[in-house]
């Protein structure tokens, strides 16, 4: 999330507190494309085993937005590719690995109403979406439009948050929900 005022510092944050590395953007390299490809640089070094990118909102109408997204997805895809194919030129170039990121979760809002699915059903067509994550289940809210988004589209709700801890992002769990 490289446009949110005080979004890196929160990541870093978060990051600190998880024991984990951040990656934020540098001063030459500010857009969220290439941000998420050295993230990838440094998950590769370093041997991890997962990277989570977190991107700025959820507005699917804003178009400039959806085609960042679109971009990272092609930079993980490409950055992560095991083979190669000759082009026409005879240049090889990279394969797009179709199967990262092995995740692309929404999350919404547990107080969003009938926008939620508008918006779910644009992401999910844009970039294939593989799951829900439900936030603020600690108040009033208890996600209607969540669970709604999830039947219409065939998508699991894969965790909920219960309040703003780390140990408050959890596995979901339909018997208890």
């Amino acid at each position: 999330d490289t446009f949110r005022a005080g979004a890196v510092a929160q990541l870093e944050q978060w990051a600190d507190r998880a024991g984990v590395d951040c990656f934020g953007p540098s001063t030459d390299a500010t857009s969220p494309s290439s941000v998420c490809y050295g993230a990838l640089d440094k998950a590769i070094q370093q041997k991890y085993d997962t990277l989570l990118v977190d991107t700025s909102g959820r507005l699917s109408n804003n178009e400039p937005l959806t085609e960042e997204l679109k971009k990272m997805k092609r930079v993980i895809q490409k950055r992560l590719s095991v083979t190669s194919t000759t082009n026409p030129d005879g240049k090889q170039v990279p394969d797009l690995n179709t199967n990262v990121p092995h995740e692309t979760l929404l999350v919404l809002d547990a107080a969003q109403g009938r926008m939620a699915l508008d918006s779910a059903k644009i992401w999910h067509e844009e970039l294939g979406l593989t799951g829900l994550i439900l936030t603020k289940l600690d108040g009033s809210a208890r996600g209607g439009s969540v669970v709604a988004v999830s039947r219409e589209l065939g998508l699991p709700v894969k965790l909920i948050g219960v309040g703003e801890g780390m140990e408050d992002l959890r596995d979901f769990d339909p018997e208890s929900f």
